[in-house]
């Protein structure tokens, strides 16, 4: 495929066009329809015309902005399934975030007609799995956590993410924090900074990422990380 050299950019916010302009399949649009979206997120508009033309493409964007959905549906959209082939395979670094693409994309899956299976190197982790569910369908509210959670991990409604202890770095501080707020949503992060070298990561994050890191106020709107 040709390769497309691009701006370095990354895409945040919502774009006013609908999904409609990019004359995807009728099942795959009625699938869209029914997980509750309404407008791509900006690098959907930007990525997803790109990949559908079979050009090779790289997108960055914030956590939670909608980059699994553009792989998914510019791969459904150029699956011509034929009978004892495989059409696709997708690689990811964790059997965690295996298991989070392969949730959200079986609906469009269900409606193209398609199989799909997700396979990782060790299926003993049914008790690992069955928390992850309860977090994600709100059975449980609180989720205490490794890293590993802390990464690529998509669930929608989380409000408040606490760092017991500081990250090691403005990469793992990202990716944590992350989990709160997605696709435009409030969220609140809360990080305990005790020592001179949570002190330096804290100050690699916010020069990194241009943000300002309050202390935390006595008392805290809700407003500010729930919604109205």
């Amino acid at each position: 495929m040709p390769s497309v050299v691009g701006r370095y950019r990354g895409y945040v916010g919502i774009h006013s066009s609908g999904f409609r302009d990019f004359l995807l399949k009728p099942e795959l649009l009625r699938a869209i329809v029914d997980s509750g979206f309404e407008h791509p997120s900006e690098v959907q508009h930007e990525c997803i015309p790109q990949a559908i033309l079979g050009m090779d493409v790289i997108c960055q964007a914030k956590s939670g902005m909608g980059k699994t959905a553009v792989f998914v549906l510019s791969t459904l959209q150029q699956i011509e399934p034929v009978a004892g082939q495989v059409a696709a395979l997708v690689l990811c670094h964790t059997r965690e975030l295996a298991y989070q693409v392969f949730i959200p994309s079986k609906k469009f899956f269900d409606y193209c007609m398609l199989n799909m299976i997700v396979w990782w190197s060790d299926f003993h982790i049914h008790s690992r799995l069955t928390r992850y569910k309860g977090f994600k369908e709100g059975h449980k509210r609180i989720l205490v956590a490794t890293d590993l959670v802390g990464r690529g991990i998509d669930i929608e409604r989380v409000n408040i993410v606490i760092n017991y202890d500081m990250p090691d770095s403005a990469d793992t501080y990202l990716h944590r924090v992350g989990r709160a707020g997605r696709f435009g949503t409030k969220g609140l992060a809360i990080t305990f900074v005790s020592s001179a070298s949570d002190s330096d990561v804290l100050n690699q994050v916010q020069e990194r990422f241009e943000v300002d890191i309050k202390e935390l106020p006595e008392q805290i709107d809700t407003s500010t990380y729930m919604p109205a």
